[in-house]
């Protein structure tokens, strides 16, 4: 779904209608806001008289990662959760999302959403947008009354796309097939791939399949640091939920569980 400048995208949420977005309506749709999700959110504010008609009081809304720039690639994407919690649980409220000048974007739909309140928006960058930077802005509404809100930059480099991490992939994926069959993954699973903001010398990866996203971190350097961390993230959780690690590449893929990082992806 691409829209032009001042892109402005209203989606009415309710904890009792908690059917995916779909990106290929603009407003009207319905999905479900938990005060209770897992986010860590930022932001708030209240609405004097909501109650009464039925919309939330006050609420929070966090843009994760969290940071006040999303560095991406043409040929790369950027994929930003909208975490929102709204107070009293199962009160009405509003996202708006809207962008300083065009960008393509979908509000993606996701699997297994009831109940939650991540959301996420999928930037893909055309070439024009080499160099420059769009601000991404979320609100958060309820009655005609902002409760929360945020912002992030979107800016879109000229790096090369670093070369894929499949093996090491593979191998995260078969000890969560193994160990973690909750998370429904397997080498079956189909995989979106794009390289993330690349730092020194780690190489960012993400890969995306309908029910989860595997954020790999590369130490590009030599044995016996040339480490891989990974952390997991369920689609409709707004923060990962496992960690693990290669301790390095060259000694052999082989995989264990790490701490679950606070923050981060």
């Amino acid at each position: 779904m691409n829209r032009g400048a001042s892109l402005l995208l209203c989606v009415l949420c309710t904890v009792s209608s908690c059917a995916p977005i779909d990106p290929d309506k603009d407003a009207g749709v319905d999905a479900g806001l938990d005060a209770g999700s897992d986010g860590g959110a930022t932001d708030g504010g209240a609405a004097d008289g909501g109650a009464d008609a039925g919309w939330a009081t006050s609420g929070s809304l966090a843009l994760l990662p969290s940071r006040a720039r999303y560095l991406t690639y043409f040929g790369g994407k950027a994929l930003i959760v909208i975490d929102a919690q709204v107070q009293p649980p199962g009160a009405a409220a509003t996202l708006e999302v809207a962008t300083s000048e065009a960008l393509p974007l979908q509000v993606l739909p996701t699997v297994a959403l009831t109940g939650s309140a991540a959301r996420e928006v999928l930037v893909t960058p055309s070439a024009s947008h080499v160099g420059r930077s769009v601000d991404l802005t979320v609100r958060l509404m309820a009655g005609g009354r902002q409760l929360a809100t945020g912002t992030m930059a979107v800016e879109t480099t000229s790096w090369p796309p670093p070369s894929r991490l499949d093996a090491a992939r593979d191998a995260f994926v078969d000890f969560l097939a193994a160990n973690r069959s909750e998370l429904g993954v397997s080498r079956a699973t189909t995989w979106d791939w794009w390289g993330e903001e690349q730092m020194l010398v780690v190489a960012h990866h993400l890969y995306l399949s309908d029910r989860g996203q595997l954020f790999l971190s590369r130490h590009v350097t030599i044995p016996p640091n040339d480490w891989v961390l990974a952390t997991f993230r369920p689609r409709d959780r707004s923060r990962v939920t496992w960690a693990g690690k290669i301790d390095s590449i060259t000694a052999g893929l082989i995989v264990h569980d790490e701490p679950v990082p606070d923050a981060g992806r």
